[in-house]
C-alpha cells in the first residue's frame, strides 16, 4: 500500500469513527416508537379516538396478563383470554346489582396445552349462539310464537306503542277494518 493510499485509508477510517460517534447521541434523543405505556389509577378515563370521541373506560378487573379477547356470559360473568396462555373468569363483569367485578384467582382448568411460541396458543374466545336463551317460569309460555314471546319481553307499555304504530301503518295501507281510507276525503 502506497503512503498516499495509506493516508486516504486512515482519513476515511477516522471520518467513519467520527460520524458514528456523532450519530449515536442523536439516536438516543429520539422518541420511542409506539404508544407510551399508561399507569392505570382508579379511573374512569375518557378518551378521544379517531373513530369516536368521549369514549369512557372503566377498569373492571386488575391482574390480567395481556388480556386479548372477551366474551360475556348470560349470568354477567366474562371469559377473558390472556394472550396465548390462559382463560380467566371475571365474576360479575357487568356490575349487575351494584356489586363489584372480581377476577377469579385461578385460570379455567381443563384447557389443552398450548405451543410455546409467541403467536401460538389461546387467542380469541366466543360463545356458541345457543348459549343465550330465555326460560319462562311457566312452561306453558314456551308454546307461544316468537313474536308473542318478544312482546312479553318488551313489557306492556312498549307493546301498546308497537300496536299503535301497526294500526297507523294499517290505516295508511288502506287495511283499516272500516274500509279503505280515501286520501281525497282528508
Amino acid at each position: 500500500m502506497s503512503p498516499r493510499s495509506r493516508t486516504v485509508f486512515v482519513v476515511l477510517v477516522a471520518t467513519g469513527i467520527v460520524a458514528l460517534s456523532l450519530g449515536a447521541p442523536a439516536q438516543q434523543g429520539q422518541p420511542q416508537i409506539g404508544i407510551a405505556p399508561v399507569t392505570l389509577t382508579a379511573g374512569p378515563y375518557t378518551f378521544d379516538t379517531a373513530e369516536q370521541h368521549k369514549v369512557r373506560v372503566v377498569i373492571v378487573a386488575r391482574g390480567l396478563v395481556h388480556p386479548f379477547s372477551l366474551a360475556f356470559l348470560p349470568n354477567g360473568d366474562a371469559l377473558v383470554t390472556e394472550r396465548g396462555t390462559k382463560l380467566r373468569v371475571v365474576r360479575n363483569a357487568t356490575g349487575a346489582g351494584g356489586a363489584h367485578a372480581t377476577l377469579d384467582p385461578e385460570p379455567v382448568a381443563g384447557l389443552p396445552a398450548f405451543p410455546p411460541f409467541r403467536t401460538g396458543g389461546l387467542q380469541a374466545v366466543a360463545l356458541h349462539p345457543k348459549t343465550m336463551s330465555f326460560a319462562y317460569a311457566d312452561s306453558r309460555l314456551e308454546s307461544l310464537s316468537a313474536a308473542q314471546k318478544q312482546f312479553m319481553r318488551m313489557g306492556p307499555r312498549n307493546v301498546e306503542a308497537v300496536q299503535a304504530k301497526l294500526r297507523e301503518i294499517a290505516t295508511l295501507l288502506a287495511l283499516h277494518p272500516e274500509g279503505p281510507v280515501q286520501e281525497a276525503r282528508r
